[in-house]
Order: structure tokens, then sequence, then C-alpha cells
């Protein structure tokens, strides 16, 4: 019983990164340019088909009432409006995001402090 609950939470796992990779729209050079899925929690994929994604593109993911978000080690750059117009209360960031563009941003009560385009935390209030 319990290897068969291991799988099945493996296969939802997997079908869930899976069907997700499809609800992104991409440049051809590894920035994502919109989210066109319904989810308000999203992974984003370190590559969608053999697209290795490394930045996160102006307005992306603007408006599109998410509350989470995780970025994944892939990414590098996170572009100017990128997340405004959202719910969001948690957004989980790696190390390897070396660049932060000021308005990544705008919502009441969570605010991203940026000294010279590197990011240093995000503030809850």
């Amino acid at each position: 019983m319990k290897k068969f609950y291991i799988f099945f939470l493996f296969f939802v796992v997997l079908h869930s990164a899976c069907s997700q990779s499809n609800e992104f729209e991409t440049d051809g050079n590894g920035t994502i340019t919109s989210y066109i899925g319904k989810e308000t929690t999203v992974f984003i994929p370190e590559k969608i088909g053999k697209e290795v994604i490394i930045n996160i593109g102006y307005e992306a993911f603007a408006g599109k009432n998410l509350t989470s978000l995780i970025i994944p080690d892939s990414i590098k750059y996170i572009t100017s409006g990128a997340f405004e117009e959202n719910n969001l209360t948690h957004v989980n960031i790696p190390n390897s995001v070396t660049f932060i563009e000021d308005g990544v941003c705008i919502r009441e009560g969570l605010e991203f402090k940026i000294h010279g385009g590197i990011f240093l935390e995000i503030t809850l209030y």
C-alpha cells in the first residue's frame, strides 16, 4: 500500500508539473512572456520543451490573480511589471536570480526590496 501511495503522489506531482508547462508563452530565447493558465499557485518550470527558462519578461504574470509563485533555479532575471496586479502572499525567489528590475510587483502589502538591482527581501505589511 505504501509503494502505491508513493507512486500515486509522484504521478500527481509529475502530471501537475507537465500540465503547467503548456500554460506559458515564451520568446524562444528563454524568456517567459505570458502566463495563460488559470491556477493561482504557479510553479514556473526550468524548461519548456527544450528551452531553458532564464528570464521572466515584462508583465508576464501581471493581472493573473496569483497568490503564490515558485521560481526555479534556472531564472536569472525578473523584469519590470512581471508580477504586478496580483494577490501574491508567497514568492519563492532562488539565489540564482541576480537581477530584479524596479517595479516588479505593485501590490499593497507586498514589497520587494531592491538595492542596485539586487534582491534583498520581500516584506508583507
